[in-house]
């Protein structure tokens, strides 16, 4: 074995370069697919056995031993490296993926659709049954249901797959593959498409999002009263005077607009999954105005108004649609069979008019969100739906 390994230095020395360079090139094309399995192990198998090969003829040969192992070294660095820009390239969608990843090539091939949910009243919750299977509502189970209910379409198969505990983690369950779609419309925030491989379909509607500070003589005349930048000028000037902090849920849309626009904030401790006690418990302790409490946060209109009663001192001190988000389905990146689905069956029940209980014109889209949001087990009255889940803006009233 020895003479074999003198007399064919050269050979082995060549064999476990190659090997090794393979073996760089391999890992390298794993992180994007694009080698298949019995490709890998072939390329990992040569790679394996020459590198083995190089060790053993550097054995006894000092020069030969430290340039393996500084070859080692930067490799593993460069590795390292690479694999960690390649995930967040993949993570953030910048990486196209292969046509095999495609979970849906055509709307006729789409049996089944597994969606992810976080009980988030009324975008979606899950009825009490009573010892029978529960049942699922809400905005988006709704509009879901009838999304698919065309003749060619009614085959499909909706099954529920997750309750996620937090936005966080259903994203992350959604790029994992768990299931196909958050079926809770979601804020589009750049935060979620920049940290995610998702997509947003077309918004169902935009939600109007308010800014609440303690109710005083002094503030009381505020209410929906301040432009945008006029209410960020005026809790800015707060926080550098009287050392004002906001309030805010982890991953919910006040810990995204806090971190937005850097400002001094706490976090408030919640229960997972997040409920409406801990949005009430935000709101109860800016009303106190107690000075190791919270003084502000931001909050959808339509959740503070179904938590806040007449004795609650806090006021919304941003003029009506002054901040909008708007509210989408949530799908991967790469699947745009679905998220083109969702939106051309969108588009069609938006264009469909039909008559509302009252026998108004209403199209088919609107009068499901309202249906669902007025019967919701959470304050919302008729008269208030069209200034909380905003459909049509004119943009006339635009400031300069």
């Amino acid at each position: 074995m020895e003479n074999f390994f003198s007399d064919n230095q050269v050979l082995l020395g060549v064999l476990a370069i190659i090997g090794f360079i393979i073996s760089i090139i391999q890992l390298l094309h794993n992180f994007t697919n694009s080698i298949q399995t019995k490709w890998a192990i072939l390329f990992w198998s040569i790679g394996v056995i020459s590198y083995v090969g190089l060790f053993l003829l550097a054995v006894g040969n000092p020069i030969l031993l430290t340039l393996l192992i500084s070859t080692t070294i930067f490799s593993l660095i460069f590795l390292t490296y690479h694999t960690y820009y390649i995930k967040n390239k993949l993570r953030r969608g910048n990486l196209k993926p292969e046509h095999s990843q495609l979970k849906y090539q055509r709307f006729e091939s789409i049996k089944e659709i597994k969606y992810g949910f976080v009980v988030y009243k009324p975008f979606f919750w899950v009825e009490d049954s009573k010892g029978v299977t529960p049942q699922h509502n809400g905005i988006g189970y709704k509009v879901l249901t009838e999304i698919l209910k065309p003749n060619n379409l009614n085959k499909i198969t909706l099954t529920p797959c997750s309750n996620g505990s937090n936005w966080d983690s259903i994203f992350k369950e959604l790029e994992n593959g768990n299931f196909d779609i958050i079926i809770a419309p979601l804020f589009e925030t750049r935060t979620r498409l920049f940290d995610f491989n998702v997509a947003f379909c077309s918004p169902l509607f935009y939600s109007n999002i308010g800014l609440y500070i303690k109710k005083s003589a002094e503030t009381q005349s505020f209410e929906n009263s301040f432009t945008f930048t006029e209410a960020i000028e005026h809790i800015t000037k707060q926080i550098d005077d009287k050392g004002w902090k906001g309030g805010y849920l982890k991953n919910e849309l006040s810990d995204s607009l806090l971190k937005k626009y850097k400002l001094k904030s706490i976090e408030v401790k919640q229960t997972t999954p997040t409920t409406d006690a801990d949005f009430k418990q935000i709101i109860q302790n800016i009303a106190s105005g107690h000075k190791d409490k919270e003084d502000f946060t931001f909050m959808e209109v339509f959740k503070a108004e179904s938590i806040i009663d007449q004795n609650t001192q806090v006021v919304n001190i941003l003029k009506n649609n002054e901040l909008l988000y708007p509210v989408s389905f949530v799908v991967r990146k790469q699947e745009t069979v679905l998220k083109n689905l969702i939106n051309v069956r969108l588009m069609e029940m938006e264009s469909t008019v039909i008559k509302d209980s009252s026998g108004k014109d209403i199209s088919e889209l609107e009068n499901i969100i309202k249906n669902v949001a007025i019967t919701a087990p959470i304050k919302i009255e008729e008269s208030k739906f069209k200034n909380i889940f905003i459909r049509k803006y004119d943009f006339r009233k635009l400031e300069a």
